[in-house]
């Protein structure tokens, strides 16, 4: 089943993946920032670096002379960089979410059927197939963070400290690279934790948290160690509150400097990150999803190629998926606090999915209401992968009879698909 839920999530996002043939949003940028790393030139982004690093390895046999030539202007084409190269890495990693669902959803006991549901709204999700088709690390964040998650249920299966220290060592490995690409990437190792505290492991809770910690700094200090000696040279125009020239990169080979140079990167991109605004953007508005978007207040900003170009890449909630997510929650948040005031009941799937959803979901409510940041629809992607897992949860709580239930599942399955028939000009560029 794991192997059909790939090769669909694949057909389906592959199709025309040329397109659009200038950059969308960010993949200006990255696009800088990935041959910035293949020619070791200093720059500044206030965020971890693994993303641009997996990317850049679609520039290899590049000559960095070029590096010069390419624009950072959204809406710019790409002038012979690889780009359907780093869009095929997010083509696979974001095919790769709906068959962990599945997994994770068997591995919370759900049935074969109920397992579907979650992969199936994945699998058709307007947001979820625009990321896997363009140069943006979500998809790659979004699948290690589950890829880790998964990871620590199998470690679970083990008593003995000795058979599950493996299991433990990739989990940690896993949410390590996961908070290298967004620090918002550390809520799937508080899910790993959560779910060890749980079952009181509290030894594996450090090792994991360690682990990832590691990770983290290893990946810095490598990223670190490619780059020559010098100055961060700042993109003029992109950001108002830029470092400027102040951070300066301690140089190739230089391991210990490249170690204690983690933590005065570490500050400048959480300094930056605390008043980030972009100056080209500054809308602001009253969001018209707050019933797809639980809580959401400002309007959530879609992609657009350029403003004079009409055409559009936009995320679009799938008005059936996420509308039953934000049901389903409530059905859970209810059910969990039964059990909990009836006999102080905590490890259950209720209230893991809770906690799940929840951490994800804090930096996304944080940046609405109290960031001047403006609010990405992609910050809510992470959280709404949770979400899914509460469908078919909440669904068997509610309706109690099994053929009823099978049958609302049909109906269901059907009415996430639809509106992927009418989105597919904006995904596929028609």
């Amino acid at each position: 089943m794991g192997i059909l839920t790939f090769i669909l999530a694949f057909l389906i996002r592959a199709p025309q993946i040329e397109k659009p043939i200038v950059a969308v949003l960010d993949e200006a940028v990255f696009k800088v920032y990935a041959l910035n790393t293949l020619a070791g030139k200093p720059f500044f982004e206030p965020s971890p670096p693994l993303g641009w690093m997996i990317f850049s390895l679609s520039t290899f046999g590049m000559s960095p002379e070029k590096i010069g030539s390419f624009p950072s202007a959204v809406g710019s084409l790409f002038f012979g960089f690889p780009f359907e190269k780093a869009r095929a890495i997010s083509l696979f990693f974001g095919s790769l979410i709906p068959v962990f669902l599945f997994i994770f959803a068997r591995l919370l006991k759900f049935s074969i059927f109920e397992s579907i549901l979650p992969a199936v709204f994945a699998v058709f999700d307007n947001a979820l197939i625009i990321h896997s088709r363009i140069m943006m690390p979500d998809a790659i964040m979004i699948f290690l963070g589950l890829a880790g998650v998964v990871t620590v249920f199998f470690a679970l299966r083990e008593e003995e400290w000795s058979r599950y220290r493996i299991p433990l060592l990739f989990a940690g490995i896993l949410f390590g690279m996961t908070f290298s690409i967004k620090w918002t990437g550390l809520a799937y190792l508080a899910i790993g934790s959560f779910l060890f505290l749980l079952a009181k492991k509290y030894k594996a809770v450090f090792f994991v948290s360690v682990t990832a910690f590691l990770t983290y700094l290893f990946i810095m200090v490598f990223y670190f160690n490619i780059f020559a000696p010098g100055p961060v040279i700042k993109e003029a125009g992109f950001y108002e509150n830029g470092p400027g020239t102040e951070i300066v990169f301690p140089g190739t080979g230089e391991w210990l400097e490249n170690l204690k140079f983690v933590g005065t990167y570490s500050r400048a991109m959480f300094s930056m990150r605390s008043s980030l605004v972009p100056s080209w953007l500054k809308e602001r508005g009253d969001s018209p999803y707050w019933w797809l978007v639980p809580g959401a207040r400002k309007a959530d900003m879609f992609y657009l190629q350029n403003s004079s170009d009409s055409r559009k890449i936009i995320l679009r909630g799938n008005p059936v998926s996420w509308s039953l997510v934000s049901l389903s929650l409530l059905v859970l948040i209810i059910v969990a606090l039964k059990k909990i005031i009836k006999s102080k009941e905590f490890a259950n799937a209720e209230v893991l999915l809770i906690f799940a959803f929840a951490i994800n979901f804090v930096p996304f409510l944080f940046i609405d209401y109290f960031s001047s940041s403006p609010v990405w629809l992609y910050h809510y992607l992470s959280a709404l992968c949770f979400g899914f897992l509460a469908v078919p949860l909440a669904l068997r709580i509610i309706i109690k009879k099994e053929n009823l239930r099978r049958w609302v599942y049909y109906a269901i399955i059907f009415g996430s698909v639809l509106p992927y028939g009418f989105t597919l000009s904006s995904i596929y560029c028609l």
